[in-house]
């Protein structure tokens, strides 16, 4: 191996570790910081070590919010939406990759220009629509938005296309 390709891939596998550095850092400092005070959050410098509050966090986390609602939650609602996402992205991806009825190509062109719309700014009217049908503070108002995605639709069309 010449010197050429091996500084070349020390310099690529060095970076490579910075990434992966960079982006495991974050996680690093989440389990770092529940074992600490609160105040070290704030210190400077920081302290990045274990602490010993631990099982005294965690105690104060399971008396202070139900965790365990919030967790069968985080389940119920990922679980519904997923499969929901699956059977209504599988029909629509079926449909436009093997029916060409009049209109098909306009409507999947403008079903994937919607992608290019942040999420953000459908934030506010989908919280109106939520309102207006009283959906506010129930599971289905988490559900309904997400069931059908254009992203889960090309996916599928994409995938019928290929293999069916």
């Amino acid at each position: 191996m010449s010197v050429e390709t091996l500084s070349k891939k020390t310099i690529f596998y060095t970076l490579l570790l910075v990434g992966v550095i960079i982006s495991v850092f974050p996680f690093y400092w989440l389990v770092v910081m529940s074992t600490n005070e609160t105040s070290a959050m704030f210190a400077f410098p920081p302290k990045l070590t274990f602490g010993s509050y631990f099982w005294n966090n965690y105690d104060n986390v399971m008396q202070n919010m139900n965790f365990y609602r919030a967790f069968l939650n985080t389940v119920f609602i990922a679980v519904v939406s997923t499969t929901l996402q699956l059977f209504f992205n599988s029909l629509t991806g079926f449909t436009f990759a093997k029916f060409k009825f009049p209109g098909s190509k306009i409507l999947f062109y403008i079903m994937i220009g919607t992608m290019i719309l942040p999420s953000q700014m459908l934030l506010v009217p989908q919280f109106i629509i939520m309102k207006n049908l009283g959906w506010l503070g129930s599971y289905i108002a988490l559900i309904i938005p997400s069931i059908a995605t254009a992203f889960g639709t090309f996916l599928d069309q994409t995938v019928c296309i290929g293999y069916l």
